[in-house]
């Protein structure tokens, strides 16, 4: 009779205490989920992290590798284009020279260079005292027109050979350019990489910030039932 009194008494204390352990329950129960997901999160976004920095370095070797070959390429090239340029002053010399020549020269010598420069057959230019097949001014401004023309076709066929070295080195350009805008895109995905895994760090640190609280809210109710038991005997 006596316990049953004294259950009565203490009928809403003991009901108190069991719904507050089931809500501290429920609530360590959540706590630790949501600080095990935290950690979680963050730990996937360090590593999310860590792999875009490998891939960044990655893609900086290689734009490196790049545009060392560029620069290699560009050398070579300029190198080149610098000799393609001096064949072509030297031949304008040759032919300006080898003109004024042309124009000094006598009847058989005149055949003689017309028939080189037209790469004619031996009896094709007929010398007869001082005439050939036609005039002397004909016969300069043929040879004259044969010589610029010989050195206009090897000029143009450098700057074909100058052109191309230019698509060649800009097409490399090109690579080292994309390669770059590559690595810079790598690195913004690095810092939205790690912003992202600092937010997560920062919700891990107060998740575990509140299951520290709950540890020691508990430790504050077992001291509590136990007073509480204490005062009750």
């Amino acid at each position: 009779m006596n316990e049953l009194s004294w259950l009565q008494k203490h009928e809403r204390l003991l009901l108190g205490t069991f719904v507050l352990v089931v809500i501290l329950w429920l609530g360590n129960k959540y706590l630790n989920r949501s600080a095990d997901e935290a950690n979680f999160k963050s730990a996937q976004a360090q590593l999310i992290v860590e792999q875009q920095k490998a891939a960044n370095d990655a893609q900086a070797k290689q734009t490196a590798s790049l545009v060392q070959q560029y620069q290699g390429l560009a050398a070579n090239l300029a190198a080149e284009n610098a000799a393609l340029a001096r064949g072509i002053a030297s031949r304008n010399t040759a032919t300006k020279s080898q003109q004024a020549a042309d124009a000094s020269m006598g009847m058989p010598e005149l055949a003689a260079r017309w028939q080189t420069v037209a790469a004619l057959k031996p009896g094709d230019v007929a010398v007869s005292g001082s005439s050939i097949t036609v005039t002397q001014l004909g016969a300069v401004a043929t040879v004259s027109q044969l010589e610029e023309t010989n050195s206009c076709t090897a000029n143009l066929q450098d700057e074909q050979s100058i052109e191309a070295h230019d698509q060649l080195q800009l097409s490399k350009l090109s690579e080292v350019n994309a390669g770059l805008n590559q690595q810079i895109g790598g690195l913004n995905k690095q810092i939205e990489a790690a912003d992202n895994a600092c937010k997560l760090q920062v919700n891990a640190v107060k998740a575990d910030a509140r299951k520290s609280k709950r540890n020691w809210a508990l430790t504050m109710l077992s001291v509590g039932i136990a007073l509480g038991k204490i005062l009750l005997k």
